[in-house]
């Protein structure tokens, strides 16, 4: 079976793992915390399993200082520095280095001072507040030349 791409996470080192990895053709991302006592870091590198790799990418990944509330909550605390070498290794993209711009202000309706409807555009909206088709409608850049035309009408 042949693979274009493995990512590892904590790999175990086996008896014949040196022979085994020279014989990988695959582009392969290796993740490593080295908090975990249980996958040694040192015990890798001494063996130079790091080395037999040819299309090797390493990403390692501290989360310390480490303590026992590190255990609770874990995903949540550390999926993003988990999984984001995971989707740049995929993609070739970070995703939240993207330049992202809106085009538009959100729009919500308020009442002013005097009592009267007015609407209000917020300079600063938190992805948290707005639904995924409204943040869509936010990032969708215009066309220039429909609005001119609407602009004419």
């Amino acid at each position: 079976m042949r693979f274009e791409t493995v990512i590892a996470f904590h790999p175990s080192l086996g008896t014949d793992t040196a022979e085994t990895l020279k014989k990988v053709q695959a582009r392969v991302l290796l993740q490593w915390i080295p908090a975990d006592m249980f996958h040694p870091w040192k015990k890798w590198t001494q063996a130079k399993m790091n080395e037999k790799i040819e299309n090797l990418t390493v990403e390692i990944t501290k989360i310390h200082p480490w303590h026992a509330d590190c255990a609770k909550q874990t995903y949540k605390k550390f999926s993003t520095q988990v999984c984001l070498p995971v989707v740049k290794f995929l993609t070739g993209k970070d995703p939240i280095m993207e330049n992202k711009t809106a085009s538009k202000a959100r729009e919500i309706k308020m009442v002013s001072a005097t009592g009267s409807t007015i609407t209000g555009r917020m300079n600063i909206t938190f992805a948290h507040d707005v639904t995924e088709e409204e943040m869509e409608a936010l990032m969708k850049q215009p066309d220039i030349n429909q609005e001119a035309i609407n602009v004419y009408k």
